[in-house]
């Protein structure tokens, strides 16, 4: 696998092994191996201790309320140059200990609102490791199907926390002038079914040391 950074990341080796990433916007993409569809069935799973969050001054995005650690899969690049490559479907660990989806039909402008859980799922990320794992899958190729475990206490000992269905009734927030603008000839409420040359190990506004990063093709049931 080719790893690269879309952004300016720097990374430090710990002494433990693992790998610090200190920028206020990090995009980690995997491209799709050689001679292989593009990643679609997947299984991303990561492992994550978060040391500090980033405020920089002047930096709008770096003053929002958005501390998070993402997974995302079923694009490519995300840029203006080629809005509609930058779809995806988002698993999100939120620094408080929620979780929850978006989804991307475009980028930037076509976004839907996240579906979260209804309840602070773990402990608040802070100097401790966890695991976080990504599963995202057709049903019958009409639907996908999306769940997210987190693996609390760094013993390999995962829980499902998200359990979600995209049947088509998810649509992108903003308005019909807005959302037809890339014309990517895509409805507002696109089930992405379709592969993505990237897969895509994000995070905003945080410190954090990884380990463990892996992609896996799956079996859709």
């Amino acid at each position: 696998m080719e790893y690269f950074f879309t952004s300016d990341a720097n990374i430090t080796r710990q002494t433990d092994g693992s790998w610090r990433i200190n920028n206020s916007n990090v995009r980690l993409n995997v491209d799709t191996p050689p001679n292989t569809e593009p990643w679609k069935n997947v299984e991303i799973t990561g492992y994550a201790r978060v040391v500090d969050q980033v405020h920089i001054k002047g930096n709008p995005e770096a003053a929002t309320d958005d501390f998070d650690l993402n997974w995302l899969a079923r694009g490519g690049e995300h840029n203006t140059e080629d809005p509609c490559e930058g779809s995806a479907y988002t698993a999100i660990l939120d620094l408080n200990g929620t979780v929850g989806w978006k989804k991307e039909i475009w980028f930037p402008g076509g976004y839907t609102d996240e579906r979260r859980a209804h309840k602070v799922v773990t402990d608040p990320l802070l100097n401790r490791w966890i695991g976080f794992k990504a599963i995202m899958y057709n049903t019958n190729n009409t639907n996908v199907k999306m769940e997210s475990y987190i693996d609390n206490r760094n013993t390999n000992y995962w829980v499902q926390v998200t359990n979600l269905t995209d049947n088509g009734n998810w649509y992108a927030k903003s308005p019909d002038s807005e959302f037809n603008r890339a014309d990517c000839g895509r409805p507002k409420n696109y089930l992405i079914t379709n592969g993505g040359s990237l897969v895509t190990f994000r995070s905003d506004n945080i410190v954090w040391d990884f380990k463990n990063l892996s992609i896996r093709e799956i079996q859709a049931p």
